[in-house]
This record gives structure tokens, sequence and C-alpha cells, in this order.
């Protein structure tokens, strides 16, 4: 038998409540990530000029890491949209 270990983070709020915040490392939120992203008029119509959702979907797709989230960078990073090139110049 075949165990997944999932390493979690235990987050407790002021009204007590305990939540498990899981880790973003997985490949399966690489495809709505960048759906997000590349779908303003559906999912990002209150992003002001600064566009937090889409500089909060940058985050995600570099915490996750892997080929498909670096591919999905990749075609963020041919938009030539500074708030995109503003999150991955933090990361050096």
């Amino acid at each position: 038998m075949i165990e997944r270990v999932v390493r979690a983070e235990i987050r407790v709020s002021s009204s007590l409540d305990a939540r498990v915040v899981l880790p973003l490392q997985d490949e399966r939120f690489v495809k709505p990530v960048l759906n997000i992203a590349l779908n303003r008029e559906v999912f990002r119509r209150d992003d002001n000029e600064l566009e937090p959702t889409l500089r909060k979907c940058v985050h995600a797709l570099k915490m996750i890491d892997s080929g498909k989230s670096n591919t999905a960078l990749k075609k963020l990073e041919e938009l030539n949209n500074d708030n995109v090139r503003c999150v991955l110049e933090m990361y050096g």
C-alpha cells in the first residue's frame, strides 16, 4: 500500500478554530491559476492597475515550482506585463 504524506501547517485564528493549510506544491493547481491569470474579463474584473490577483497568480506559480508551472510563467512573461515582470524580479 502506498501512503501519501502531506506536510501541513496548522494556523489558529483569534476565534480559536484550527485550520489546516496545505502546501500549494501540486501541479493540479497550475491550469486553474493560469486560467485566472489569463482571463481578466472573467476572473479579474476588479483588478486595478496594480493587478493584485495577477500578481498572486505569479506568486502561486513560483511556489509550485514544477515544469508545468515554469511553462505557465513563461506564458505570462510573454504578455510583457509590467506587474508580471515586477513579481518575477522579486525572485531574482
